[in-house]
């Protein structure tokens, strides 16, 4: 009888822990494929690239093959590739970047308002053709970004510990007007900068000399329960500038975070996924 009993528990915890496992994997699943929520900035310039990230479950067959953004015709992607894996997720990441081109007949040759982009179109690789969002993607177009040289020498750096350095050298006397990013109200304290004019705190309107050196010191201290933490941001800080000639000009300096998520952040990501589908 004792032997019996025993036996029985046996099965029992077995058909218990079976249980809890599909549970859990069943709890642990996306609903569906997705682009995470993004914060980007970037310049229609030649060369000019940011990533796009995708998270879906390690089993899913549904995955990006190639996106586009009406209006964009120099914008390409190379293909998609695995950047993290998880217990029950992959996170994927697409490269997008502007190649030289014809712009399309309404695209101005001049200076042009900012594009505001939300969503992209994506094929997917079971065939199927659908829009998906992607948070927020400010696009800067035709503007003069220091072509006559009076700023050059642009240098970056970043770390692992999520600080980011750029310094630029002033080669015509110029004078700086301002210094600004679309993203810093939304962003808040979650980025945080150092600008200096040579050794000086930068201050504006001045007037910087030729051979002057500009340093830029930023960090992203994005707490892990932040609703930034799994947001990819990659931002334009814009130096504002006239030159010599009273020309307004602008020097674009690149400062991105990219997502290194824990298992922990993940899970809690996926959960708030499933509630929002409840």
């Amino acid at each position: 009888m004792r032997k019996a009993y025993i036996g029985w528990m046996v099965v029992v915890a077995l058909v218990a822990s079976w249980a809890g496992n599909i549970y859990s994997h069943e709890t642990g699943r996306l609903p569906e494929g997705r682009f995470l929520s993004h914060l980007i900035e970037v310049t229609d310039s030649p060369g000019d690239s940011f990533m796009l990230y995708y998270i879906a479950n390690n089993d899913d067959k549904r995955l990006p093959v190639s996106v586009s953004i009406e209006g964009l015709p120099a914008l390409q992607f190379y293909p998609i590739s695995a950047y993290m894996t998880f217990r029950n997720q992959k996170l994927y990441r697409l490269i997008g970047h502007f190649e030289p081109g014809e712009q399309k007949e309404d695209s101005p040759s001049e200076a042009a308002a900012p594009l505001t982009i939300r969503s992209v179109d994506v094929n997917y690789s079971d065939g199927t053709r659908g829009t998906s969002d992607i948070g927020k993607r400010i696009v800067y177009r035709g503007e003069d970004r220091g072509s006559d040289g009076s700023i050059g020498g642009v240098s970056t750096s970043g770390s692992t510990v999520g600080t980011r350095t750029a310094t630029f050298r002033v080669e015509k006397p110029v004078t700086a007007t301002g210094f600004s990013s679309s993203l810093l109200n939304e962003i808040g304290s979650a980025f945080t900068y150092e600008l200096y004019f040579g050794t000086e705190t930068a201050v504006f309107p001045r007037g910087i000399e030729a051979g002057t050196s500009i340093s830029l010191m930023a960090a992203f201290p994005v707490p892990v329960n932040s609703q930034l933490y799994l947001q990819p941001v990659a931002m334009r800080l814009r130096l504002a500038y006239t030159d010599k000639s009273g020309i307004d000009r602008v020097q674009m300096i690149p400062m991105e975070r990219h997502p290194y998520p824990t298992q922990s952040a993940i899970r809690e990501y996926v959960k708030a996924q499933r509630r929002s589908k409840e």
